[in-house]
């Protein structure tokens, strides 16, 4: 009891709940039966705000929370500003939004906790929500997997009308959910599971290992499967910068004499480039293996439910456009955080749609980004019409539909914008909002500094919270990655949004946790 009081106390039952609550959401068809139990959420967040505020106020005590509730202040403007547009929505995002803020950003550790084991707490939370999270995806994973084996294939509508797909679709593995959102789910558990492993390698217990290694093939398999390039990339490129930065390089190099800088540069950069083609050949190669398993005739599968319309998406947490083109951005106009509509899943053609499928206008002007470099075109020229507070990002696909140059190509900003998170959030928060979280990042980011060059003077210990930190800082390089080409890590209340404030509030307790140790 004891064990569970504390748990409870220090919000881990609430982080570790919502987790699995936001993992399973991005399954389309749990999606709109789940809904409602994020008002729950909802109410026992601001629940828990309100009883630290008066009791201890201990999370209000980190100072950069405060520019990101300036970001929901101006977001809150701009929402009132276009509430011609989806006010209720854009408003329910604004209060999921600044919760998660306060919760995940604003703990910090108590008078009463000062006296103990920082070290041992902060490892005992990630470790509960590193296994939740990766048991939780593993089993999503599988599942996916098997209708890969079993050669599963088929559609089912959901409650406004668009249809969710199961299974292989056009020769990418979709699983439970959309492509491109099982590809990123893919990518950060791999991610999490290599630094798991590196922190199990003298403290964990064997079952763990070997479940560790066991979820990492799955996942391999699930990604390699997918065809979602976004995701391959970026998790072969935060792999490489890992190596670059982290690898010992001098245990490798045979000599009495410390190797100079530059010998040790060309050994980085070339261990950095094999990791890349080794990842790429890897994944091509598992894919090409699992293609060549017979698996008989494709199983046609068909799903029917009612249309149950107040169940719709109370948290904008699924994603209507789940997919778009070759990796649509998995945050659609509606917010929804797995939906998919009916639009062209393929990987390798801009017209390729599912069978039986109304196809859309062809379009030959994509390129290599699949219509991206449009789409942001007529984001900027958006922008350049509201510049101070934004449109929301509710109003962001009809303030922008006018902006295109082939509206060819408006499906695809209707179901999932403008595919850029950067892009999104200049347009949806305009320059006021930009400039408070750029001001977030600049203040963490020196204090990061200051607490790095404090620490250069200490004598290190050896313990697992270094490899935490570095597991943390590849995760959150993984999301900087991949918001290039999606969206996922704002106004919209998904499991990917959750992930990164998450780690983002890890990173800034430590860096100012650390910097005060050293005044």
């Amino acid at each position: 009891m004891t064990t569970i009081r504390k748990l409870w106390k220090e919000n881990i039952c609430y982080k570790a709940l919502l987790l699995i609550l936001l993992l399973l959401m991005l399954v389309p068809y749990l999606h709109q039966e789940l809904a409602p139990l994020a008002k729950i959420f909802l109410i026992w967040g601001y629940g828990y705000i309100i009883y630290d505020f008066v009791t201890g106020r201990t999370l209000w005590k980190r100072r950069s929370l405060f520019l990101l509730l300036g970001f929901c202040a101006c977001y809150a403007v701009t929402i009132f500003l276009n509430r011609e547009t989806a006010f209720t929505t854009n408003l329910k995002a604004l209060l999921y939004m600044s919760m998660l803020f306060i919760l995940l950003c604003g703990s910090r550790r108590t008078e009463q906790n000062k006296e103990t084991d920082r070290g041992e707490m902060l490892r005992r939370e990630i470790t509960i929500l590193t296994r939740t999270m990766l048991v939780v995806t593993f089993l999503l994973s599988l599942v996916c997997l098997m209708t890969f084996l079993l050669n599963l294939s088929g559609q089912y509508p959901l409650a406004d009308g668009s249809l969710a797909y199961l299974g292989m679709i056009d020769g990418r593995l979709w699983g439970l959910y959309n492509a491109n959102t099982g590809g990123a789910l893919n990518a950060i558990s791999v991610v999490t599971i290599l630094f798991a492993l590196q922190v199990q390698k003298d403290t964990g217990r064997a079952f763990w290992k070997a479940f560790y290694l066991i979820s990492l093939v799955v996942h391999v398999s699930c990604l390699s499967l997918s065809g979602s390039r976004t995701a391959l990339l970026a998790l072969l490129a935060v792999l490489s910068i890992a190596v670059y930065l982290w690898m010992p390089m001098e245990h490798w190099v045979k000599r009495k004499r410390k190797p100079g800088r530059v010998r040790l540069f060309l050994l980085r950069v070339l261990a950095a480039i094999i990791i890349f083609m080794a990842g790429y050949a890897v994944c091509a190669l598992t894919g090409a293996l699992f293609h060549a398993i017979p698996r008989g005739e494709v199983q046609r599968i068909t799903i029917t439910r009612e249309n149950r319309g107040e169940n719709a998406a109370e948290t904008n947490a699924q994603e209507p456009a789940d997919g778009k083109n070759d990796e649509g951005m998995e945050t659609g106009a509606a917010g929804s955080a797995g939906d998919i509509i009916a639009e062209a899943p393929s990987e390798n053609t801009e017209t390729e749609v599912p069978s039986g499928e109304i196809t859309s206008p062809v379009r030959t002007d994509g390129g290599v980004l699949t219509g991206r470099p449009i789409l942001w075109r007529a984001g900027l020229q958006t922008f350049e019409k509201h510049p101070l507070f934004g449109v929301t990002r509710e109003k962001l696909v009809p303030a922008t539909v006018p902006e295109l140059s082939n509206p060819a190509w408006e499906p695809d900003l209707t179901a999932g914008g403008v595919h850029n998170g950067y892009l999104t959030v200049l347009i949806c928060s305009g320059i006021t909002g930009t400039a408070c979280l750029l001001a977030y990042v600049v203040v963490n980011v020196c204090n990061f500094r200051k607490a790095a060059a404090a620490k250069k003077q200490r004598k290190p210990k050896k313990d697992s919270i270094p490899t935490l930190r570095k597991g943390a800082i590849a995760l959150l390089l993984l999301f900087l990655i991949m918001e290039l080409m999606e969206a996922r890590v704002l106004y919209q209340i998904n499991f990917f949004l959750f992930l990164f404030w998450l780690i983002v509030g890890y990173l800034t307790a430590d860096g100012e946790d650390a910097y005060e140790k050293s005044l």
